[in-house]
């Protein structure tokens, strides 16, 4: 696997400069280059959290290649970690044009927050992580519905067959059916997980989505005949507004089992997120900026006493300087039911490319 991402490395560094355009054309296939790096300081207020750092958040190059109307894929390498790290790679059949078949390691489709891609969502963390911050139940990391649902592998990537299914008037179903254990895994049992979503989108910049989430896992894994259990997630999102034009909207409510934290244990969380694009005039650096405020709520163990529950508040700006490209700064303020207030200040760049 890391030959083939370093030959894409440089099929695109001699590729894109030769050509000087959108589409590279190899035979009957259209080859699209993309990528972006996303550079970002962060530091918090807890006492054993790192110290304020700089690090790469995400390095990604991606190439889209099509044959036709009916036939592409994707491959999409991350080389923030160092060593390159599979993020996409799938290929797609459209059998008609309502309808895509997909096989290989995508996003499962659940949630509309964890579905949006980093480039165009204004908040920097979508789990308002905070170094040293307290723990929710059963999973690392503080109390929002984003890491709940990512910790209990009901949203992220996975490998295995995806279905869009375009039904017309606004209405899009979309199913994945995949392994389970996440990007870069293999299978530990023959059992698939499985996220359904319904989004009805009733005119332009609306759109109300339900989803439901099936996650197969291993009890007593390390034993010599492991149990295969099952834990749902059901949840409702709605989104109001468009990508950089005007007032924004999204928010999402969510429920389901968490079984990181025993087998009778529930989790149920929402996160709202409102952000205004306000273009400004004259011949500055800077094209636009959007102010942000996120607010969100969580329990990882609906009924139980302790640590788990949480609110996050991450209010926050963006500063664009030509399209989705801009430096954000976010501050994330977690406030657990146990324990003191904590905060992580991050400031981040976002060259797309």
């Amino acid at each position: 696997m890391r030959s083939t991402l370093w030959s894409l490395v440089a099929l695109a560094a001699f590729a894109l400069p030769a050509t000087a355009q959108d589409v590279v054309r190899v035979g009957d296939a259209e080859i699209r280059f993309g990528g972006r790096l996303h550079i970002q300081y962060e530091q918090g207020s807890a006492l054993d959290a790192e110290p304020g750092r700089v690090f790469a958040r995400r390095a990604r190059l991606k190439a889209e290649v099509r044959w036709g109307d009916a036939f592409e894929a994707r491959l999409q390498p991350d080389f923030a970690g160092g060593e390159p790290e599979l993020e996409d790679a799938w290929v797609a059949l459209r059998p008609w044009p309502a309808l895509r078949v997909s096989m290989g390691q995508f996003n499962r489709t659940l949630e509309v927050f964890e579905l949006a891609s980093s480039n165009d969502l204004p908040i920097i963390e979508r789990d308002a992580r905070v170094g040293g911050g307290p723990s929710c139940a059963g999973i690392d990391g503080v109390c929002s519905l984003s890491n709940l649902l990512g910790e209990l592998d009901f949203v992220g990537r996975d490998q295995g067959l995806r279905v869009e299914w375009d039904l017309g008037d606004g209405l899009v179903v979309s199913s994945t059916l995949t392994n389970g254990p996440g990007a870069n895994r293999a299978d530990e049992n023959r059992a698939k997980s499985l996220s359904v979503r319904t989004e009805f989108s009733p005119r332009d910049g609306l759109a109300v989505g339900v989803f439901y989430g099936l996650h197969d896992y291993l009890v007593d894994a390390e034993s010599s005949d492991p149990d295969t259990r099952y834990a749902e997630a059901i949840g409702v999102d709605v989104v109001a507004g468009t990508w950089r034009d005007g007032p924004r909207f999204q928010g999402g409510f969510a429920w389901g089992d968490n079984w990181r934290a025993g087998e009778d244990a529930r989790f149920r969380g929402v996160h709202l997120l409102g952000s205004w694009y306000l273009p400004l005039r004259g011949e500055g650096v800077f094209a636009a900026l959007e102010p942000l405020l996120r607010l969100g709520w969580a329990d990882g163990e609906v009924g139980a006493e302790g640590p788990g529950r949480g609110f996050v508040v991450t209010p926050g700006v963006a500063a664009y300087v030509q399209g989705r490209n801009r430096v954000a700064l976010n501050l994330d303020v977690v406030d657990p039911t146990v324990g003191a207030v904590r905060w992580s200040l991050k400031l981040q760049s976002y060259a797309v490319f």
